[in-house]
């Protein structure tokens, strides 16, 4: 769906009505993630999510700075940089309108549609390491791993068809501006990931509880200088046919056995980090 039924800011009136065909677009960007993907866009809120995105990715046609009634866009388009009002989408909204738009509590009033990160921004990012995610479903964690993935300066996540949106509302917000900095990537499959890992000759590491996986503090694992860490699904984890038919090496984190697992998002801070302070190049 285009903008160019939108007005710059000195032409845009408020939008009163939950008919009106942009707040519409809105609510099914927010609620759809059908739509998100065919549609390339996303919701984003928070000064701090906004800007590092600004920074980062930067603005397209299809950017829409969307605010409440009343507010100066004037000091928001100077957080965020833009330089020329005239040429970029603004939405108003009334109070009660963007309350319903809006996905956070006493939030600043003002959030951006933006546009999916082209590949091409992260493009002199070298490929390093990579974290691989199969059927991860819980928001909150896929959104933790992203930040966290990030923070040790890996600049690639590849996530199976199984996943939940890495860009809906939620999983963006737990991000914490994580998206804006690494290549976010879709498979199909599993077994289409090794494939591609292999080719590459990237070491594939699988998280797997058994008795033939590896300790992670062990001597027996031996990291190579590009390694792809391979994470299951919260319940069930990864699949031990996947594990045994690709011959992948098989690592578990020790833990005390009245305990069954630990939480996927902390199972990745740990072996990403144990994984640094093995090549002692920490990137805080």
């Amino acid at each position: 769906m285009s903008n160019k039924k939108l007005k710059n800011y000195h032409q845009c009136k408020m939008v009163i009505s939950k008919k009106n065909s942009h707040f519409k677009r809105i609510i099914k960007i927010l609620s759809s993630s059908k739509f998100r993907h065919q549609e390339n866009l996303f919701w984003l809120e928070g000064e701090k999510l906004c800007s590092t995105f600004a920074q980062n990715v930067g603005f397209n046609e299809n950017s829409i700075l969307v605010y409440r009634e009343k507010l100066n866009i004037s000091t928001i388009s100077k957080i965020l940089g833009i330089t020329n009002q005239l040429n970029f989408n603004y939405l108003c909204l009334s109070s009660s309108l963007f309350s319903e738009v809006s996905q956070v509590e006493n939030g600043s009033g003002w959030g951006l549609v933006v546009s999916h990160p082209n590949h091409l921004i992260f493009k002199n990012k070298k490929f390093n390491d990579v974290v691989v995610l199969d059927g991860i479903q819980d928001p909150g964690n896929l959104g933790n791993i992203i930040r966290t993935t990030a923070s040790l300066g890996i600049n690639d996540i590849f996530l199976t068809k199984g996943c939940v949106d890495a860009f809906s509302p939620k999983v963006i917000r737990s991000g914490c501006g994580g998206h804006f900095l690494i290549r976010i990537s879709f498979f199909e499959g599993l077994s289409q990931i090794i494939e591609y890992l292999n080719a590459r000759k990237i070491q594939i590491l699988a998280t797997f509880l058994s008795d033939d996986s590896q300790n992670l503090y062990g001597k027996n694992v031996k990291l190579k200088k590009n390694c792809a860490w391979i994470f299951g699904n919260e319940g069930a984890g990864l699949s031990k046919l996947e594990i045994y038919k690709n011959k992948l090496d098989r690592v578990k984190i020790p833990i005390i056995e009245e305990i069954e697992s630990l939480n996927v998002a902390s199972a990745v801070a740990i072996c990403l980090f144990e994984m640094k302070r093995r090549r002692k190049n920490f990137y805080i």
